[in-house]
């Protein structure tokens, strides 16, 4: 199996090292429509059209401004960019910057380079969604789920920024890209990265929740002693402090979270539930003074063949920092090459145009207007 990377932590890459690199511009293969949001504008211009399937110019301008209001996403694109820039620079060779909004260079206040990026993967995730209808596939719930947290543990910050309904999207349409994918015949380095982020990898988290406050002088709260009774219950909740005199504690509130209403809740609780074992308890300090929460039971997504698939699908588009504009494929991902030539693309003029007859590595994408393909 080869290695790939999944987390934030260093990983070596295999066969898919020359694709990794497309991080900003590959983020994942997006659907045409971002939930409901996207549906009043259907009355707008066409940006493209998939097989007759109509990408409106505000559909496609209401998806950049999605991915466009998270401040680490567009840092992270950037600043890759601005790299790769002088790289190429230090090698006598000429490349700019591109920015994500603000150039003037394309449609509105996005830079074209950006905005055909991302329109390319709304066409690709048209292809993706049109083929698997007509053969009656469609990932399950369980999948989506599975795609979810390996988006969520490739990039836990960014993808907290994200909007939910994108998130929503993104995850889904990881799943379908997976579908359509080889399946490796070997799943060991996938099913290592699965247990390193195994707190990424589960469907519901159940809680119990104390809340502890110690009255002070006046009406203030006694932060000492509240934190020193909170401990003392974590620890009886967890099972490494002896009971006390009193009876075992069964009070508190009792809920259950899906990772898509756990990522809205603050860092620090997100943080130290994504982390603790079922049965395990902490404190957590609050304005009112602490908080115990123990986590009671998780539901892991299991690891099976199609985990390993969404892992390294969103792994190889995760996995480097650099835009590489134009969009790096692979000679290896024949399945998303061979459909995205098979399709009828039609690009609005003021975009770019498709184009398929690309050397390799270079996937079958929108190439922005007025620049030369390579030959």
């Amino acid at each position: 199996m080869r290695p790939v990377t999944l987390s934030c932590r260093a990983r070596p890459l295999g066969r898919r090292d020359r694709r990794v690199r497309a991080r900003a511009l590959t983020a994942v293969v997006m659907a045409v429509t971002l939930a409901g949001a996207l549906s009043s504008c259907s009355a707008s211009p066409p940006a493209a059209t998939v097989n007759g399937q109509v990408i409106t110019q505000g559909q496609l301008d209401q998806w950049l401004e999605a991915w466009s209001s998270s401040p680490v996403y567009v840092q992270a694109f950037e600043a890759a960019s601005a790299a790769e820039s002088e790289e190429a620079a230090s090698q006598g060779e000429q490349q700019p910057a591109f920015s994500v909004q603000g150039t003037g260079s394309g449609p509105g206040d996005f830079g074209l380079v950006w905005t055909t990026g991302r329109l390319s993967l709304l066409v690709s995730a048209s292809a993706v969604h049109q083929y698997l209808e007509r053969r009656g596939e469609a990932p399950s719930a369980l999948e989506v789920g599975a795609a979810w947290a390996s988006e969520y543990a490739a990039s836990p910050q960014e993808w907290g920024q994200l909007p939910a309904a994108l998130r929503s999207k993104v995850a889904e349409q990881a799943a379908e890209h997976a579908l359509i994918e080889p399946k490796s015949s070997d799943m060991a380095g996938d099913n290592e990265l699965y247990k390193d982020d195994s707190s990424y990898f589960w469907t519901d988290v159940c809680l119990r929740t104390v809340d502890v406050t110690v009255p002070g002088p006046g009406e203030s709260v006694d932060m000492a002693a509240s934190r020193k009774q909170a401990d003392e219950i974590a620890g009886e909740l967890s099972g490494t402090v002896a009971l006390s005199s009193g009876p075992p504690v069964t009070s508190g509130a009792l809920y259950c979270l899906t990772p898509e209403q756990l990522i809205d809740h603050a860092p620090g609780f997100r943080n130290e539930v994504s982390g603790l074992r079922a049965g395990q308890a902490v404190a957590l300090p609050e304005s009112y003074g602490y908080q115990v929460v123990q986590v009671r039971s998780r539901a892991s997504v299991p690891f099976n063949d199609q985990t390993a698939a969404d892992i390294e699908v969103v792994a190889s588009q995760s996995g480097g920092q650099a835009p590489a504009w134009p969009v790096v494929g692979e000679g290896t991902d024949k399945s998303l090459i061979k459909l995205l030539k098979t399709v009828n693309v039609q690009i609005n003029p003021l975009y770019g145009s498709w184009t398929t007859a690309l050397p390799a590595p270079y996937l079958p994408q929108v190439w922005p207007a007025g620049a030369a393909a390579p030959s």
